[in-house]
């Protein structure tokens, strides 16, 4: 029987700029990112799974946020499921066989808050 993740991590994306039609991280966001690359691996541990929103015309800032932890980890970031839709993406982690039983910590940056029950 699978196990479900020792955890799963969900973060909104680092700061946005002053201009809303701007899709990219400010710069204090992109300062924030190259930040949580060394402290989510050292506060949480090894990383087993990157996800991030998928990149759209109005906002590209999931994905930049995590992009410093692929360069970090070299783990590789599935940013294949929209923003909205990424509650059922947390649903999907918690009952995929793949992942039940294998992964110590799942990364998921959206642009929105949430809770996940496991």
């Amino acid at each position: 029987m699978a196990t479900k993740p020792q955890f799963i991590l969900v973060m909104r994306h680092a700061e946005k700029p002053a201009d809303p039609a701007d899709p990219d991280l400010s710069s204090t966001g992109k300062e924030r990112a190259a930040e949580l690359a060394k402290y989510i691996p050292a506060t949480f541990g090894d990383l087993d799974f990157l996800f991030a929103a998928a990149i759209s015309k109005h906002s590209a800032r999931p994905f930049e946020t995590v992009k410093p932890l692929l360069k970090r980890t070299g783990l590789p970031i599935d940013s294949t499921v929209a923003d909205q839709d990424y509650l059922f993406l947390a649903s999907e982690l918690l009952s995929d066989a793949q992942v039940c039983g294998q992964a110590n910590l799942a990364l998921l940056a959206s642009r929105q808050y949430t809770r996940v029950d496991a």
